[in-house]
């Protein structure tokens, strides 16, 4: 959009109407440039027409929703992770409810049925 107000305005209305029939109430609009960096971590000099925060303001200062852990898990795979034939680990990010160990979990499209076995972050396993 060449960091034109114009073509932000008319991308935003047409957005705002689309998550608006999908259900979403609050949506914030930020112009950006993810390959210059404008309005990612600071203010750009090429769209001095908008006051909004930045990325990162936005993110560090949006409250989460607590009602989304009250729906079910929901977890897109975005990678499988085999190192050896005695492990399978399934990383992504949760999308929505909570998973604890022993949980049951059924894999959308196949309607496969497992058991979450261990949860595996960075600093070591979970409970939950």
């Amino acid at each position: 959009v060449d960091f034109d107000k114009a073509a932000f305005d008319r991308i935003t209305e047409d957005y705002l109407e689309f998550s608006r029939s999908l259900g979403f109430q609050t949506i914030v609009p930020i112009p950006m440039s993810a390959r210059y960096g404008d309005n990612v971590t600071g203010r750009s000099q090429k769209m001095e027409w908008y006051a909004g925060p930045t990325l990162i303001e936005h993110l560090e200062t949006v409250s989460v929703d607590e009602a989304v852990v009250e729906l079910p898990f929901r977890f897109p795979v975005q990678y499988v992770n085999r190192p050896n034939l005695d492990f399978r680990g399934f990383a992504g990010t949760i999308a929505s409810g909570t998973v604890s160990q022993g949980d049951e979990v059924v894999v959308a499209k196949s309607g496969r049925v497992s058991r979450v076995k261990r949860i595996v972050a960075h600093g070591g396993d979970l409970e939950q």
